[in-house]
Protein backbone atom coordinates (compact mmCIF):
# COMPACT_ATOMS: atom_id res chain seq x y z
CA UNK A 1 0.00 0.00 0.00
CA UNK A 2 1.82 3.97 -0.91
CA UNK A 3 1.67 6.30 0.86
CA UNK A 4 -1.89 8.27 -0.44
CA UNK A 5 -3.65 5.33 0.21
CA UNK A 6 -2.16 5.14 3.83
CA UNK A 7 -3.18 8.82 4.78
CA UNK A 8 -6.48 7.65 3.11
CA UNK A 9 -7.02 5.10 5.68
CA UNK A 10 -6.17 6.51 8.41
CA UNK A 11 -8.37 9.86 7.48
CA UNK A 12 -11.35 6.82 7.06
CA UNK A 13 -10.24 5.21 10.24
CA UNK A 14 -9.93 8.82 12.02
CA UNK A 15 -13.46 9.90 10.96
CA UNK A 16 -15.50 7.02 11.23
CA UNK A 17 -14.31 6.39 14.95
CA UNK A 18 -16.42 8.12 17.57
CA UNK A 19 -13.16 7.27 19.87
CA UNK A 20 -9.99 7.60 20.30
CA UNK A 21 -7.20 5.50 17.92
CA UNK A 22 -5.68 4.56 21.04
CA UNK A 23 -2.01 3.37 21.56
CA UNK A 24 -3.02 -0.21 20.99
CA UNK A 25 -5.07 0.32 17.87
CA UNK A 26 -2.21 2.02 16.13
CA UNK A 27 0.51 -0.46 16.89
CA UNK A 28 -2.32 -3.13 15.19
CA UNK A 29 -2.33 -0.45 12.40
CA UNK A 30 1.30 -0.05 11.45
CA UNK A 31 2.02 -4.03 11.35
CA UNK A 32 -1.19 -4.25 9.38
CA UNK A 33 0.45 -1.88 7.14
CA UNK A 34 3.91 -3.39 7.74
CA UNK A 35 5.42 0.34 8.34
CA UNK A 36 6.47 1.57 12.03
CA UNK A 37 4.83 3.97 14.29
CA UNK A 38 6.72 6.82 13.55
CA UNK A 39 5.58 6.96 9.82
CA UNK A 40 1.94 6.85 10.45
CA UNK A 41 3.13 9.12 12.44
CA UNK A 42 4.50 11.26 10.23
CA UNK A 43 1.73 10.23 7.33
CA UNK A 44 -1.05 12.10 10.18
CA UNK A 45 1.37 15.12 10.80
CA UNK A 46 1.07 15.29 6.82
CA UNK A 47 -2.70 15.00 6.46
CA UNK A 48 -3.53 17.18 9.48
CA UNK A 49 -3.71 20.57 6.97
CA UNK A 50 -6.15 18.64 4.81
CA UNK A 51 -8.36 18.02 7.49
CA UNK A 52 -8.30 21.70 8.35
CA UNK A 53 -9.90 22.63 5.46
CA UNK A 54 -13.36 20.86 6.55
CA UNK A 55 -12.74 22.49 10.12
CA UNK A 56 -11.40 19.02 11.50
CA UNK A 57 -8.91 18.91 14.52
CA UNK A 58 -6.79 15.50 15.14
CA UNK A 59 -5.67 15.83 18.78
CA UNK A 60 -3.12 13.67 20.42
CA UNK A 61 -3.56 13.28 24.13
CA UNK A 62 -0.05 11.22 26.17
CA UNK A 63 -1.35 7.70 26.67
CA UNK A 64 -4.84 8.37 25.13
CA UNK A 65 -4.23 8.32 21.97
CA UNK A 66 -5.28 9.92 18.87
CA UNK A 67 -9.09 11.93 18.25
CA UNK A 68 -10.53 14.01 15.33
CA UNK A 69 -12.71 16.71 16.80
CA UNK A 70 -15.16 18.23 14.86
CA UNK A 71 -18.92 18.27 14.00
CA UNK A 72 -20.28 15.73 12.52
CA UNK A 73 -21.70 16.93 9.15
CA UNK A 74 -17.53 18.23 8.78
CA UNK A 75 -16.83 14.54 8.99
CA UNK A 76 -19.25 12.90 6.51
CA UNK A 77 -18.02 15.83 4.12
CA UNK A 78 -14.08 14.61 4.29
CA UNK A 79 -15.04 11.16 3.85
CA UNK A 80 -17.10 12.24 0.84
CA UNK A 81 -14.79 13.91 -0.60
CA UNK A 82 -11.71 10.98 0.22
CA UNK A 83 -14.84 9.06 -1.88
CA UNK A 84 -14.74 10.95 -4.64
CA UNK A 85 -10.82 11.96 -4.83
CA UNK A 86 -10.07 9.18 -7.91
CA UNK A 87 -12.67 10.33 -10.02
CA UNK A 88 -12.13 13.93 -9.84
CA UNK A 89 -9.62 13.55 -12.74
CA UNK A 90 -12.05 11.62 -15.06
CA UNK A 91 -13.43 14.23 -16.60
CA UNK A 92 -16.29 14.34 -18.79
CA UNK A 93 -16.09 10.35 -19.69
CA UNK A 94 -16.75 10.34 -15.86
CA UNK A 95 -19.59 12.88 -16.63
CA UNK A 96 -21.39 10.41 -18.91
CA UNK A 97 -21.66 7.22 -17.45
CA UNK A 98 -24.39 5.76 -16.93
CA UNK A 99 -25.80 6.94 -13.19
CA UNK A 100 -24.05 4.25 -10.45
CA UNK A 101 -20.68 3.41 -8.18
CA UNK A 102 -17.84 2.73 -10.54
CA UNK A 103 -15.35 -0.08 -9.69
CA UNK A 104 -13.39 2.33 -7.13
CA UNK A 105 -16.66 3.69 -5.32
CA UNK A 106 -17.54 0.15 -4.71
CA UNK A 107 -14.05 -1.14 -3.10
CA UNK A 108 -14.35 2.59 -1.33
CA UNK A 109 -18.11 1.88 -0.15
CA UNK A 110 -17.21 -1.44 1.21
CA UNK A 111 -13.52 -0.04 3.03
CA UNK A 112 -16.17 2.55 4.43
CA UNK A 113 -19.56 1.30 5.17
CA UNK A 114 -19.32 -2.20 4.75
CA UNK A 115 -22.62 -3.11 5.81
CA UNK A 116 -24.20 -0.49 3.30
CA UNK A 117 -27.64 -2.12 1.84
CA UNK A 118 -27.06 -1.00 -1.72
CA UNK A 119 -29.84 -2.59 -3.28
CA UNK A 120 -32.52 -0.59 -0.93
CA UNK A 121 -30.31 2.50 -1.00
CA UNK A 122 -30.58 2.72 -5.18
CA UNK A 123 -34.29 1.46 -4.48
CA UNK A 124 -35.12 4.57 -2.37
CA UNK A 125 -33.31 7.02 -5.34
CA UNK A 126 -34.96 5.38 -8.18
CA UNK A 127 -38.22 6.17 -5.92
CA UNK A 128 -38.22 9.69 -5.83
CA UNK A 129 -36.85 9.96 -9.41
CA UNK A 130 -39.74 8.11 -10.90
CA UNK A 131 -42.10 10.26 -8.35
CA UNK A 132 -40.37 13.50 -9.67
CA UNK A 133 -39.87 12.30 -13.66
CA UNK A 134 -36.16 13.31 -13.29
CA UNK A 135 -32.82 11.43 -12.89
CA UNK A 136 -29.49 12.55 -11.94
CA UNK A 137 -26.46 13.39 -13.23
CA UNK A 138 -23.40 10.69 -12.43
CA UNK A 139 -22.08 12.74 -9.49
CA UNK A 140 -25.31 14.25 -7.87
CA UNK A 141 -26.32 10.23 -7.82
CA UNK A 142 -23.49 8.82 -6.27
CA UNK A 143 -23.50 11.88 -3.84
CA UNK A 144 -26.64 11.38 -2.23
CA UNK A 145 -26.38 7.55 -2.65
CA UNK A 146 -22.98 8.12 -0.15
CA UNK A 147 -24.53 10.48 2.04
CA UNK A 148 -27.48 8.15 2.53
CA UNK A 149 -25.24 5.38 3.06
CA UNK A 150 -23.13 7.10 5.54
CA UNK A 151 -26.73 8.94 6.92
CA UNK A 152 -27.50 4.64 7.56
CA UNK A 153 -23.86 3.90 9.11
CA UNK A 154 -23.49 6.44 11.29
CA UNK A 155 -26.76 7.20 12.96
CA UNK A 156 -26.58 3.54 14.01
CA UNK A 157 -23.47 3.87 15.79
CA UNK A 158 -24.55 6.83 17.47
CA UNK A 159 -23.09 9.97 15.59
CA UNK A 160 -25.87 11.80 14.48
CA UNK A 161 -25.55 15.77 13.12
CA UNK A 162 -26.99 18.50 14.26
CA UNK A 163 -28.08 21.86 12.48
CA UNK A 164 -27.77 25.63 13.78
CA UNK A 165 -30.22 28.01 13.28
CA UNK A 166 -28.75 29.07 10.01
CA UNK A 167 -29.57 25.37 8.46
CA UNK A 168 -33.05 25.26 10.02
CA UNK A 169 -34.24 28.16 8.34
CA UNK A 170 -33.20 26.63 5.27
CA UNK A 171 -34.82 23.47 6.12
CA UNK A 172 -38.31 25.40 6.85
CA UNK A 173 -38.28 26.84 3.91
CA UNK A 174 -37.27 24.98 1.67
CA UNK A 175 -39.65 21.77 2.88
CA UNK A 176 -42.50 23.91 2.02
CA UNK A 177 -43.47 21.27 -0.66
CA UNK A 178 -43.45 18.28 2.21
CA UNK A 179 -40.54 16.85 0.62
CA UNK A 180 -39.65 15.89 4.00
CA UNK A 181 -42.87 13.70 4.64
CA UNK A 182 -41.85 12.16 1.21
CA UNK A 183 -38.46 11.22 2.00
CA UNK A 184 -40.05 9.47 5.47
CA UNK A 185 -42.07 7.38 3.48
CA UNK A 186 -39.70 6.35 0.70
CA UNK A 187 -37.31 5.56 3.73
CA UNK A 188 -39.93 3.49 5.26
CA UNK A 189 -40.93 1.62 2.66
CA UNK A 190 -37.78 0.68 0.46
CA UNK A 191 -35.82 0.27 3.74
CA UNK A 192 -38.01 -0.32 6.58
CA UNK A 193 -36.37 2.23 8.62
CA UNK A 194 -37.64 5.46 9.80
CA UNK A 195 -34.77 7.69 10.57
CA UNK A 196 -34.07 10.25 13.15
CA UNK A 197 -35.45 13.77 12.51
CA UNK A 198 -31.62 15.54 12.03
CA UNK A 199 -30.91 12.29 10.14
CA UNK A 200 -33.94 12.88 7.75
CA UNK A 201 -33.40 16.42 7.37
CA UNK A 202 -29.38 16.15 6.36
CA UNK A 203 -30.40 13.36 3.73
CA UNK A 204 -33.04 16.16 2.64
CA UNK A 205 -30.72 18.80 2.38
CA UNK A 206 -28.50 16.54 -0.27
CA UNK A 207 -31.89 15.65 -2.38
CA UNK A 208 -31.80 19.42 -2.47
CA UNK A 209 -28.34 19.73 -3.20
CA UNK A 210 -28.49 16.99 -5.92
CA UNK A 211 -31.43 18.81 -7.92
Amino acid sequence: MNKTKRQKLIIKILADSDTALTCGKLARLSEELFVSRSSISRELDAIIPWLGNYNLQVEKRRNHGISLNGKEFDKRRAIAELFFAKEAHAGSDYARQIPDLSGYQKEMLHTIIPDTDTASVKSFIRALEKKHDSIQTHRDYVTLFLHIALSLHRSKNGCTVGFTETNDFILKAASAGGYREEIDRCFQDKMGYRPKESERDYIFLYVIFSG
